[in-house]
């Protein structure tokens, strides 16, 4: 099974004991797909990047934030030291349940529904259920 915009899914895999990279434990046989799914804390403008046919460059094909236009801008430049780039990048900075989420640096949410509910990308991720602090928590790296 590969998974498309469900970081919470890496957290659900953890707390059954699995390995969010492989899958659950107890999982069928040829569990370990090592390189068929994200690797862990890839999301929108963290390891992904999307240019738009017309060169307007976005921190993910979900999360339609501007942030420049190749080839105008380059593209290096606006994933490294774009101000929503980096404020993706930093699961710190995130509000609400996402903020203080001990899972916060190996799902993050979704950064897009998070934007599309509330306008704001660095918001709670609406679709996620978990309540924060039931966990120990889980360092970045």
């Amino acid at each position: 099974m590969k998974t498309t915009e469900a970081p919470h899914y890496r957290r659900y895999v953890l707390e059954r004991g699995g390995d969010p990279l492989a899958g659950p434990k107890g999982a069928a046989d040829g569990a370990i797909r090592r390189g068929h799914r994200a690797p862990l804390g890839v999301g929108d403008g963290k390891g992904v990047m999307f240019v738009g046919h017309i060169g307007q460059i976005y921190p993910a094909g979900f999360l339609p934030l501007s942030c420049g236009r190749f080839p105008n801008d380059s593209v290096v430049d606006v994933y490294q030291n774009h101000p929503t780039f980096r404020a993706l990048r930093d699961p710190d900075r995130f509000k609400g349940r996402c903020g203080v989420c001990e899972y916060r640096y190996v799902c993050g949410g979704s950064r897009a529904r998070a934007y599309a509910v509330t306008g704001d990308p660095l918001e709670t991720e609406p679709d996620c259920v978990y309540m924060p602090g039931r966990k120990t928590v889980i360092s970045g790296q």
